[in-house]
C-alpha cells in the first residue's frame, strides 16, 4: 500500500449524514475494543481489523532540541474530508501562533497528518508509522472519525501513547479501561440527553424517531429510549432509514402517520442526504438531530429545506458573543480561506489550546508519562471556557448547547 501523504489542504463544505458511527459499549477492555471496532467496521462495510501489536518503545520519540512532533490521521481526501480539514487548519493556526512566540521550551510544534481516507485499514497503518518510527511523534492528536478511533485506540492503549481531542463523540471510547484518549468533547448521549430534556420542557412530550440500521441507529435508538423514559417523553414511533431508500416519500409518510410532535433523527445512511432535502419541509413539525449530522457543510448542501432544523452542538458557537473563546478562534482565523470556519474547527481550535498548555505544563524535558500528569493536573481555563480532566477524568467537558438553523443556513442558539 502506498504511504499516506501529508496535507496541507484547505476545507470545503461536505455532509456528514454517513459520516460516523458510534457504538453503545462497557468496559474498554483489549478485547472489548476490539469487538467494538469490528462492529462500526462491519456496519459501514469495512474488514475486519486485528488488534495492532505494540512495537519498542523510543526514548522521546517525537522530540528534538528543535520540534515537537504530533501525529495525526484523518479523511483530507475525498467527501468526508471538510471536517477534518477544519480540525487541520485551526490546529496549525494555534501552533503557528505559539510558534511565532519561539514556541514551547524553544522546540516549534510540527503537526503531521496522514491521510487515511475514512479507511480504518489505513488508519492503523498510518498510526503505528507515526507512533513507532525514528522520525515519529510524541502524541496523538484528533483523529477524525469513529471508525478510525476504534480501530486504532488498542493500538495506541498497548503502547502507551496518548491522544489529545478525538473527533468522534462515541461512547465506546469513553470508558475507565481507555486511559490514553482525552475528550474535549461531550459524548453523543450527552446529547440526546439535552434533546430529551428540550422535548419534555416545551412541551414536545411526544416524538418519533427516525434512525439508520446499523450501530449508530441502533445504539442511538436504544439510548434514547431509556433517557426519554426518564424525561416523561413518549416515543410515539420509529421509522428505519435504508441505506437505498427508492422511495423517500414513504419515510415521510411514516413520520407523520405517527401523530408524533417531533423527529428526532439519528441516521448515518448514504441515504439520508437525498430524504432530508426533498422531505424535511414536508414534515410540519420539528425536526432535531446530533451535532455530527447537523453540522454546517450539512446544512449548505440541503439549502433551504435545512431552515427549522434543531442541532446539538458540543462547542460554542464560533461567531457567539457570549463566549470568549468563539471570539479569539474567530480572530485567530481571520485569513483563512472560506469553508474553514465553523462548529469542527472550533472542536479543533479547542482541543489544540488544551494541547499547548499541557505541553507547556510538561516542561522543558517531557514524557509521555509527564504528559499525561499534566493533563490531569488541574482544570484548563481557556478564556473563560473550562476543560476539566482533574481527578484522572478522561472526558475534559459535557458543554451541550441547541443551535437552530434559519433561512440562509444561518445558525442562531
Amino acid at each position: 500500500m502506498p504511504q499516506a501523504p501529508e496535507t496541507t489542504s484547505a476545507a470545503s463544505p461536505r455532509s456528514h449524514f454517513a459520516g460516523e458511527i458510534a457504538q453503545p459499549g462497557g468496559g474498554l477492555t483489549r478485547r472489548k475494543l476490539a469487538q467494538g471496532a469490528a462492529g462500526v467496521c462491519a456496519s459501514l462495510g469495512f474488514p475486519l481489523l486485528q488488534t495492532a501489536q505494540a512495537q519498542p518503545a523510543l526514548a522521546l520519540p517525537g522530540i528534538t532540541p528543535t520540534e515537537i512532533r504530533i501525529g495525526q490521521t484523518a479523511a483530507t481526501t475525498g467527501p468526508l474530508s471538510a471536517a477534518n480539514l477544519q480540525v487541520i487548519a485551526a490546529t496549525k493556526a494555534v501552533f503557528e501562533s505559539v510558534n511565532a512566540k519561539g514556541g514551547i521550551n524553544k522546540r516549534k510544534l510540527v503537526l503531521v497528518t496522514l491521510d487515511d481516507a475514512y479507511d480504518p485499514a489505513r488508519a492503523v497503518e498510518n498510526v503505528r508509522k507515526l507512533a513507532t518510527t525514528d522520525n515519529g511523534v510524541f502524541t496523538f492528536f484528533g483523529i477524525g472519525g469513529a471508525p478510525a478511533n476504534m480501530a486504532v485506540a488498542p493500538f495506541l492503549q498497548e503502547i502507551k501513547v496518548p491522544h489529545v481531542a478525538p473527533m468522534t463523540g462515541t461512547d465506546a471510547l469513553r470508558t475507565p479501561d481507555n486511559t490514553m484518549a482525552f475528550h474535549i468533547r461531550a459524548a453523543y448521549s450527552a446529547e440526546l440527553a439535552k434533546i430529551a430534556n428540550y422535548m419534555a420542557t416545551t412541551g414536545f412530550n411526544e416524538i418519533a424517531v427516525l434512525h439508520s440500521d446499523n450501530a449508530f441507529g441502533k445504539g442511538s435508538l436504544a439510548g434514547f429510549q431509556q433517557l426519554a423514559a426518564k424525561e416523561g417523553v413518549k416515543i410515539v414511533g420509529t421509522v428505519v432509514m435504508p441505506d437505498k431508500l427508492d422511495n423517500p416519500a414513504s419515510i415521510t409518510e411514516a413520520l407523520v402517520k405517527s401523530n408524533a410532535k417531533a423527529v428526532l433523527g439519528v441516521v448515518a445512511a448514504n441515504s439520508a442526504l437525498g430524504w432530508a432535502k426533498t422531505e424535511l419541509p414536508k414534515l410540519g413539525r420539528p425536526y432535531l438531530t446530533l451535532s455530527l449530522l447537523g453540522n454546517e457543510g450539512t446544512v449548505r448542501l440541503l439549502g433551504e429545506s435545512a431552515k427549522g432544523l434543531i442541532v446539538t452542538q458540543t462547542v460554542p458557537y464560533p461567531y457567539s458573543r457570549k463566549y470568549p473563546i468563539a471570539n479569539e478562534y474567530v480572530s485567530l482565523m481571520k485569513d483563512a480561506p472560506e469553508g474553514s470556519l465553523g462548529f469542527t474547527g472550533m472542536e479543533g481550535f479547542i482541543g489544540a489550546k488544551v494541547l499547548v498548555e499541557a505541553l507547556t505544563r510538561a516542561g522543558p524535558n517531557p514524557t509521555r508519562e509527564g504528559f499525561i500528569s499534566a493533563m490531569t493536573a488541574k482544570k484548563f481555563d481557556l478564556n473563560g471556557y473550562t476543560v476539566d480532566f482533574s481527578g484522572n477524568k478522561r472526558v475534559g467537558s459535557l458543554f451541550v448547547e441547541l443551535s437552530f438553523i434559519q433561512s440562509g443556513g444561518k445558525f442562531i442558539q
